[in-house]
């Protein structure tokens, strides 16, 4: 779960560009804003998967 949310989080995973390029953003401000959430989020499966 951690590997899938790390490639989709980074910020030359195509679909980060795509919605960078949507949002007229760049793709380092997009994974910055997608890094906390993500690393909750696979905290949150560990903890409640055991």
């Amino acid at each position: 779960m951690a590997g899938a949310a790390g490639r989709t989080a980074s910020p030359i995973a195509g679909i980060t560009i795509l919605v960078a390029g949507l949002a007229k953003a760049n793709p380092f401000d997009v994974a910055k804003r997608t890094f906390v959430p993500m690393i909750v989020a696979v905290v949150l499966l560990a903890i409640f998967m055991r």
